[in-house]
């Protein structure tokens, strides 16, 4: 049985989503963005390598990247995958 705590979690999270749905693609790419800033590990990136949220901004590929939820969520919750992020975004702001 879902206690209270558990419904407003799933009622709250829906709602988020529904929201997300309706965004423009500019909106989500920058939800998604912020998202990920918000995270310790990209935030110790940006102090080695300040550029990297501008390259981020203006690169074509990474905008791309940041426009998908699905590689978004990805990164934030797969290892591997925030390792070749880092690497990537690394390589391409030298």
């Amino acid at each position: 049985m879902i206690d209270e705590q558990g419904l407003w979690e799933l009622t709250k999270d829906s709602l988020s989503y529904c929201k997300y749905f309706f965004l423009s693609r500019e909106q989500k790419r920058a939800f998604n963005v912020r998202s990920v800033q918000e995270r310790y590990w990209f935030q110790q990136l940006v102090k080695e390598h300040p550029s990297i949220s501008t390259f981020i901004e203006q690169d074509p590929e990474f905008r791309a990247y940041f426009s998908s939820r699905k590689k978004v969520r990805k990164l934030l919750r797969n290892k591997d995958e925030r390792t070749r992020f880092i690497k990537r975004v690394k390589a391409a702001c030298g």
